[in-house]
């Protein structure tokens, strides 16, 4: 249940009700085509997890030391959870979508690594991207944070999030002492062509990073090009359609 805002505004929480509910059916088919159907009720149980908050304008921020390795396993200690409670279920009618499941479609590997005026570390990746940056690897001390501001473009050669206005878009790694690896954050997305990286321990490397674009994965049609590189852009990128078009607009406008 999206319980944050879903305005950038900020003006606006608990769209869709202030409590947090789960309704799942597990469905088991055993090699003989038997199958068992387990639903979510009162007798399934909790406890919380790494992921401290994740919100679609705020982004994500994970605590690798509250993670649980073994917490959907038969070897787990469940004396550890907490009972959970029946919220009243939903007066709408729940209907399955039958839209393109939204994927990962395509990664995108950073095209160069930017030292702002000001010593800041800027990631980036060529185009604009509806999706996260995956963390390929990443070992820093306990309690060490980092944190990764998506943005579109830099203003003066710095990460710049005032086009954002009270939207954060920020990931945030509290590392423990452990090795992270192939972490992207889930829950959330973003928009964005630089990632603005803090604190990351070390000099950073373009193969610490690998964009992941997101979006509904439809069956492709048709394909296009022609001779102008910003027209095939515009057809190409999924969220970078609005930069490609303000260019090939002047770009017309100045050939008259």
């Amino acid at each position: 249940m999206v319980r944050g805002p879903v305005r950038v505004e900020r003006k606006e929480n608990f769209n869709y009700g202030d409590d947090l509910g789960l309704l799942a059916q597990l469905e088991i088919t055993y090699n003989t085509g038997d199958m068992v159907v387990v639903e979510s009720d009162d007798t399934w149980q909790s406890l919380p997890s790494a992921i401290v908050s994740s919100e679609f304008y705020d982004g994500k921020v994970y605590d690798t030391w509250e993670e649980i390795a073994d917490w959907s396993t038969l070897n787990y200690e469940s004396s550890s959870c907490v009972g959970v409670k029946s919220l009243s279920f939903p007066s709408a009618s729940l209907v399955a979508p039958d839209a393109p499941p939204v994927r990962i479609t395509q990664k995108i590997e950073p095209i160069d690594i930017i030292t702002s005026p000001t010593g800041k570390t800027i990631i980036g990746f060529g185009q604009n991207i509806v999706g996260v940056v995956q963390v390929q690897s990443l070992h820093a001390s306990f309690g060490h944070e980092i944190s990764s501001v998506y943005i579109e473009v830099p203003e003066d050669g710095e990460i710049s999030t005032r086009p954002l206005r009270e939207a954060e878009c920020t990931d945030r790694i509290i590392c423990s002492g452990t090795t992270l690896e192939f972490w992207k954050p889930k829950f959330t997305f973003h928009g964005f062509r630089y990632v603005g990286v803090n604190h990351w321990p070390g000099v950073p490397s373009k193969k610490n990073f690998t964009a992941l674009v997101i979006h509904s994965d439809m069956q492709r049609r048709g394909w296009f090009s022609c001779s102008d590189a910003l027209a095939n852009m515009l057809h190409e990128t999924p969220y970078g359609a609005c930069v490609a078009t303000s260019f090939l607009f002047q770009k017309i406008v100045r050939s008259g």
